[in-house]
């Protein structure tokens, strides 16, 4: 009768112990083979050399304000990412390698030949503390390594220098723009207060004024004494008119003698109406009456004519004269007035201008002298970000090849053929033939014979 034999895929250590003991022979073969022709191939290559170039990059050692708070503090430090990051990169790879002149070398020989490792840098990225990088290269020509490593260094360093500038590249592009915009702005002012200066006639126009001031004080003085002369003149007019007028009202009233009228006249000339001179002559006149007047005639009239032709007629031109005069000084001083006062608004234009272009002046003076104090900070902080990145160590040229390492070779090679042949002898039994032999039949029968007993 036949029986359905279940065959389960469950792996024990027996099983992996046998399948090890079947192909023991065919591991270690595999192995040994191997190793001779590891340690073989590794009698055939060449020598391998190592020079490592090393740099350093140090935090700023002074903190540098300027007028404008331009700082250079450490938080422009470059982290080993960083620097790593531009040190792969292939522009300076690329820089490294076009320094050697060698058509044979590219930048990806120098990037699969280099390798970069931190010696000293800051463990946090809030600690500011100096960088120190090795870069090393590897060649089976030892002075190649050493150019290549020194190289390679320098380019880095450079690029490093360059990004500890970039920060600083708008502040130095903004205060040059500022200084080239102050010194336009000074100029402007100094061409504008030298027109200022050759056109300015202040002196010209104060001296005017000066002048005008002396003529308008002599004018005033003048038409003063117009007004006390002509005031004179009318007072003497009045007292004439006076005398007249008493003599005719005594004549009229038959009181009228000339001792009264020669008193009178002595009175006039003793408050200056009449000359002395004239006084003089017509007492004359009325000492002889026939020769001063004449028949028939009232004595108003010839006393009217005697004095029309003489006093009247000179006091009267003279208060004409006045009358003209002081009107020709009144409307000259009216003149000088106008020009006086036309002259201190010009004056007072010109001061104001002045006032204003020496303060722009003085103003672009002190901008473009506060950018021009600030150049040497800039120029200094500009002179120190660069020196924070150098290269500390050169290269030397090695003398000890470091590679090939033949044991160590040969056991690697030894190990890795003993993996992959472990893993073909697994690989075939996992997909032999899964009929069970007759050993492992036999051993099934038994096994199922005694489970029921065990059962029961």
């Amino acid at each position: 009768m036949p029986e359905n034999h279940v065959y389960e895929d469950e792996v024990s250590l027996r099983d992996l112990y046998l399948i090890l003991k079947r192909n023991i022979r065919f591991i270690v073969v595999v192995m040994v083979v191997t190793a001779v022709i590891a340690f073989v191939v590794s009698s055939f290559l060449k020598d391998v050399y190592r020079a490592e170039s090393v740099t350093l990059i140090t935090p700023p050692p002074v903190r540098v304000a300027g007028p404008q708070s331009l700082s250079f503090s450490p938080s422009n430090e470059v982290s080993f990412e960083s620097y790593q990051t531009l040190a792969l990169s292939r522009p300076v790879l690329e820089a490294a390698v076009a320094t050697l002149n060698n058509d044979s070398l590219t930048y990806g020989t120098l990037r699969s030949a280099g390798r970069l490792n931190m010696i000293i840098g800051p463990q946090r990225p809030d600690q500011i503390v100096p960088l120190s990088v090795g870069h090393s290269v590897k060649s089976s020509d030892p002075e190649l390594a050493t150019q290549l490593a020194d190289a390679w260094a320098k380019a880095t360093v450079e690029a490093v220098q360059s990004s500890l500038l970039a920060s600083l590249d708008p502040v130095l592009a903004t205060t040059q723009e500022e200084l080239n915009n102050l010194e336009t702005r000074l100029d402007t002012a100094e061409a504008n207060w030298l027109a200022f200066e050759r056109d300015n006639n202040s002196d010209v126009l104060q001296a005017r004024l000066t002048s005008l001031i002396t003529q308008l004080a002599n004018s005033e003085a003048r038409l003063d004494e117009i007004e006390r002369n002509l005031a004179t003149a009318q007072a003497k007019e009045a007292a004439l008119q006076t005398l007249i007028s008493g003599a005719t009202e005594d004549e009229t009233s038959g009181t009228f003698t000339r001792e009264s009228f020669i008193s009178q006249l002595r009175l006039l000339e003793a408050q200056g109406v009449v000359p002395p001179a004239r006084v003089t002559q017509l007492e004359a006149l009325l000492a002889n009456e026939s020769g001063a007047f004449a028949e028939g005639a009232s004595l108003e009239g010839q006393l009217l004519s005697l004095v029309n032709q003489t006093d009247i007629r000179d006091v009267r031109l003279l208060i004409t004269n006045l009358e003209a005069e002081k009107t020709v000084t009144e409307t000259q001083l009216q003149a000088f007035q106008q020009e006086a006062t036309t002259l201190r608004q010009r004056l007072t234009e010109l001061e104001g201008q002045e006032r204003a272009l020496a303060r722009a002046l003085e103003n672009a003076e002190a901008a473009y002298s506060d950018v021009v104090a600030l150049q040497p900070t800039i120029n200094f902080v500009t002179q120190l970000a660069p020196t924070n990145a150098r290269v500390l160590n050169q290269a030397s040229v090695p003398n000890n090849p470091v590679g090939p390492n033949r044991l160590l070779n040969t056991v690697i090679a030894t190990v890795v053929a003993g993996v992959i042949a472990l893993i073909i002898v697994f690989l075939r039994a996992a997909i032999a033939d899964p009929t069970p032999s007759k050993t492992t039949r036999a051993s099934n029968v038994r096994a199922n014979t005694s489970t029921p007993a065990v059962n029961e």
